[in-house]
Formats: C-alpha cells, sequence, structure tokens
C-alpha cells in the first residue's frame, strides 16, 4: 500500500470509530425522513410551478396576435410564433436556425444587427420603422426590440414585437386624402359658379347680337352657333366639377342612353389622348332608355373611361359601346354601357378590391382611387349593377347594366312656347358678377321688362323696402347672404313679393328642401327664350306654383 493511500485510511478512521457511537432513535429517523420528503415535495411543486410558468410562456408566444421573435446571441432565430409566419409568409421551419444574412440579404441584415446590437448593450427596449414588402404591398411596422439577460444555462437573447401599422397608416392617409377630396370639392363648386358666370355673359351677349341680327331681318355669322356650342360644351365641364365637388342626387328621370353617350363623346375624345383612341359603338335597333340621374350617368361613363386611358401604358384603343341585353322574346331586360380596353387586365387579387374605396393601381400620385367606388353606389342606386371581366394580358371590361324603360322622355325644349314670353312689369336683379348682371339686365330688357339691378343682399334689400317690384331675380349664392336668409328678409319687407332664383347646380339644389313654395332655379348659361318662360311664370304664379326647374338653354 502506497503512503497516500494509507495516509488516506488514517484519515478515515474517525469514521470508522463514528459507527461505535448511539445511533438515533426510530423517531428521529422519522422526523428527518420527514423533513427530507416535504423538501422534496417542496422541489416538485416548484419545478412544476416553473414548468407550468414556461408552458404559460410558450403559449403566449404561440398564440400572441402579434408577430414575436428571438435571436440568441449569434443572430439565429430561435422563436418565430405562428404570427410571424402570416405576417412574413416564412415558415418557421425556413427561419429558425437561421441569421438575418441568410433570410434578408447583406443590406437588411446589416440593419437589424445593428438594432439587436444597439438594444443588447443599452438594455433599453427600443422601438425600429420597418417596411415589409409582401405580396398584398408594402407593409409598415414597429419593431419593439428588447434584450433578455442571460440567466442559468441559458445564452442572452433579443426578442422582438412587431406592430403592423399598416392599416391604421392607410385610414390616417385616406382620412387625410377624404378631407383634402373635401377640400377640393368645395374648391370645384366655388369654380363651377364662376365658370358658370364667364358661360353666362358669353351666352347673353351672343343672344343679344342674334336679337339685333333678327330684328334687322338679317342673318347672323355662322360663328354664332359656334359659340353656342363652345358655351354648351363648357356648361358640360361645369356639371362635372359639380359632379365632383358633391355627388348629384337629382331625381331620376328618363334617359335615352346613346344620346347621352353622343353628346359625352366631345368630351370623352379630349380625355383620351394619342396614342389611345376612342371607338363608340352603339346600337339603336330599339331606344336605350333608362331611369337614372343624368349627371351620374354621365359621371360613371367619364370614370370608366378614364380608368381605362390610364390602364393602357402606350398605345392602345378604348371601346365604348351602349347597347340592349338580355329580356324574352322582342323587349329587352336591361341597357348595357361597356367600356373596353387593350391594357394589360388584372389578377384575381387586383379584381376582388377594385370597388373599395381609395384602392387604386395607379400609386401615390395617380389617383385617389375614389372613382369606381363611387361609380358603383351610383349605378346601384338605379338599380343596375357593375361588373368587371378582365384578365392578365387581355385587357379589361367594365359593363354597366341598367334595366330598360319602354318608354320614350319627352325632348327637353318642347316646354318652351315658340315665341318668348314678354312683359312690362318691375324687376329687381340682383347678382355680384358685374358682367351677370349687365348681360341678364340687357335681356330683361330686351324681353320689355323695366330692370333695376343690385349688386348684393344689402342694396337689394334696401331698394325692395322702396316697393313697387313684381319679381326679383337674384343669383343663389350671393356672397355672405345664403339663398334662405334672402328670402327671409324679403318677406319681412314685401311678404308676397315673388323670387327668381339663377345657379349653377342643375340638379341637387333645385330638389332640395330649402325651396320655398313656388321657387324656381333658372340654371346658367340660359338664353333669353329660357329667362322669358322663367320670369314670365314665376311673375304670374306668384308663391302659388309647384317648384319645378327651368331647363337650361
Amino acid at each position: 500500500m502506497s503512503t497516500s493511500e494509507f495516509s488516506f485510511v488514517k484519515r478515515r478512521a474517525p469514521e470508522t470509530r463514528a459507527q461505535k457511537t448511539t445511533s438515533l432513535p426510530p423517531s428521529g429517523r422519522v422526523a428527518s425522513d420527514a423533513r427530507v420528503a416535504r423538501a422534496e415535495a417542496r422541489a416538485a411543486e416548484a419545478e412544476a410551478a416553473l414548468d407550468a410558468t414556461r408552458a404559460r410562456a410558450a403559449a403566449l408566444v404561440e398564440y400572441a396576435p402579434m408577430p414575436i421573435f428571438a435571436k440568441d446571441a449569434e443572430g439565429r432565430y430561435t422563436v418565430w410564433n405562428p404570427a410571424c409566419v402570416a405576417d412574413s409568409r416564412l415558415p418557421a421551419e425556413a427561419v429558425l436556425g437561421r441569421t438575418d444574412h441568410e433570410l434578408f440579404g447583406p443590406e437588411i441584415a446589416t440593419h437589424y444587427q445593428a438594432q439587436d446590437g444597439e438594444v443588447a448593450r443599452s438594455g433599453v427596449p427600443r422601438a425600429y420603422e420597418v417596411q415589409l414588402e409582401l405580396p398584398d404591398g408594402l407593409h409598415e411596422h414597429r419593431v419593439v426590440k428588447f434584450a433578455v439577460p442571460p440567466s442559468a444555462g441559458q445564452e442572452p437573447e433579443v426578442y422582438g414585437i412587431v406592430l403592423d401599422e399598416t392599416r391604421e397608416r392607410r385610414l390616417t392617409a385616406d382620412l387625410l386624402r377624404s378631407q383634402r377630396l373635401e377640400s377640393m370639392g368645395r374648391l370645384a363648386a366655388g369654380m363651377a359658379h364662376d365658370l358658370s358666370n364667364v358661360l353666362m355673359a358669353l351666352r347673353g351677349y351672343v343672344s343679344l347680337l342674334e336679337g339685333e341680327h333678327r330684328a334687322k331681318a338679317t342673318e347672323g355669322p355662322r360663328e354664332l352657333l359656334g359659340m353656342h356650342a363652345a358655351i354648351d360644351r363648357g356648361a358640360a365641364l361645369i356639371r362635372e366639377l359639380l359632379a365632383f365637388g358633391r355627388r348629384p342626387s337629382s331625381p331620376p328621370q328618363l334617359l335615352v342612353v346613346d344620346e347621352l353617350v353622343l353628346e359625352l363623346a366631345p368630351i370623352l375624345e379630349r380625355l383620351v389622348d394619342e396614342p389611345v383612341t376612342l371607338s363608340l359603338e352603339i346600337d339603336d335597333s330599339l331606344p336605350l332608355t333608362v331611369r337614372a340621374d343624368p349627371l351620374q350617368l354621365e359621371q360613371v361613363i367619364v370614370n370608366l373611361v378614364v380608368n381605362a386611358r390610364d390602364a393602357i401604358p402606350g398605345a392602345g384603343h378604348i371601346a365604348l359601346s351602349a347597347s340592349v341585353d338580355g329580356g324574352c322574346g322582342a323587349l329587352p331586360s336591361s341597357v348595357l354601357v361597356s367600356v373596353r380596353d387593350t391594357g394589360p387586365g388584372m389578377d384575381e387579387a387586383t379584381k376582388a378590391r377594385i370597388f373599395e374605396p381609395f384602392f387604386t393601381t395607379k400609386g401615390a400620385v395617380g389617383g385617389t382611387g375614389l372613382g369606381l367606388a363611387t361609380s358603383l353606389d351610383m349605378v346601384t342606386a338605379a338599380g343596375g349593377t357593375l361588373e368587371v371581366e378582365s384578365a392578365p394580358g387581355h385587357g379589361t371590361t367594365m359593363m354597366v347594366r341598367l334595366p330598360w324603360v319602354n318608354d320614350v322622355p319627352a325632348p327637353v325644349r318642347a316646354v318652351l312656347p315658340p315665341e318668348v314670353p314678354r312683359g312690362t312689369e318691375a324687376v329687381l336683379l340682383v347678382d355680384d358678377d358685374e358682367a351677370v348682371r349687365s348681360v341678364v339686365a340687357r335681356m330683361l330688357a330686351m324681353l320689355g321688362y323695366r330692370v333695376t339691378t343690385a349688386g348684393g343682399a344689402e342694396e337689394a334689400l334696401a331698394r325692395a323696402t322702396e316697393g313697387g317690384f313684381d319679381l326679383v331675380v337674384s343669383d343663389e349664392a350671393l356672397p355672405g347672404t345664403p339663398r334662405e336668409i334672402l328670402v327671409a328678409r324679403l318677406r319681412e319687407v314685401a311678404p308676397t313679393l315673388p323670387v327668381l332664383f339663377v345657379g349653377t347646380d342643375p340638379g341637387t339644389r333645385a330638389a332640395s328642401a330649402l325651396l320655398e313654395p313656388g321657387e324656381r332655379v333658372l340654371v346658367k348659361p340660359f338664353d333669353p327664350r329660357a329667362l322669358g318662360v322663367a320670369v314670365r311664370d314665376r311673375i304670374d304664379h306668384g308663391g302659388a306654383a309647384k317648384p319645378t326647374r327651368c331647363p337650361p338653354a
């Protein structure tokens, strides 16, 4: 035996002598065993509680509605919960154990690693803005990263919680866009009023020139007819401004769709510039008669043609057609208006969203995303449908179907008598636009009326107080004085004095509850004939006439 072994034995000798000591009584051994059992039970309970805590933490990560991930000290992903999978479209098996360099490339990986290092060094949670390009578009993420310090048997980790703020930011952008469009709508309505005053002056002076030639029994220059046509086109543009500024809601009326399309053709041709061409295909086998709001139907057609134009990246063609459709026997069930383009077409995902408000494929500066949404509302309000057919590489066809009506509308101008009504009554003319005031005063004087003019509401009220007037002809949009307030103040000084309002909006205001019984709205620009009919009717019927709208010239 070696010395060391011997020494070891000598050191163990006391233990052998201890065996001769008195053993614990049975009761002591039981108590000791009980303490050990209790300690073991407490340890087992603590271990079970720890396991339960781990399970709850794992479940929290697993079922959390927001993406949660974690990386170890080497930057490898150790946690990638199902919400991460749904948000990024990357399965867990493709992510776990890999680094940012392996998943996202050097540029993005370097950026992410710098963030991780900053969080790990500071120990302070930080939020970062991250953009991620996904199949349904660009997503805006706010990623909150925090470091978990190392514990027994575990390495330090950086956790991240991802908040997808895309929807909230889109809603905010949509709200701002809506507010901007509302402001543009008010601007458009104001522009429509100003432009109608310009056209009113032009129409009036052209009509006066025609009247002078008729008085001399001479034929006026043919250019006057061209000026009337130009004024009509300007009036159509004003209707488009009004339709953009606020959706008109005039009562539905009988319309011949092919006539409406032909009237719109000059405007549509200007909207479709080269190298895109436009063709019209009109079915004249039956009258294409529907019951709808004419301004809204015009706006729908314009929207569809503009969308088709924007869908064509270079040269291409747009075909606008109107025909009868469906039905049994000789009578159709609907009128079909279709707009077909030769653009690139749409996939199923895009087609599923084209009627969503603010959805656009034109980019941030290419469109508002409201054209098709508003068109769908307008078509639905008329009892029709708006459908789309499209496929990648095969263009797009938008189809409007409206119920066919077996009737023909009466000509609008049939309400005008062959001779312009005249009179000798006293008329108070109120308009803040000097050019309009001057030309309408000359038109009234040409019809035999005695005219007094006023440039605003206060001047008009002062003159009305003097008495002696048979009619007030007033612009419905006098600065600083709403129409209903002007009427109320006129009633105070002249309770029975009738009022004829002159305005821009051909539908909404005339159908509104603001009109007093018997009030009429004469739409600018008008000619002496329309003015004479409206003035004569208002004087003759006073406040007893049913409110109607005078047809524009």
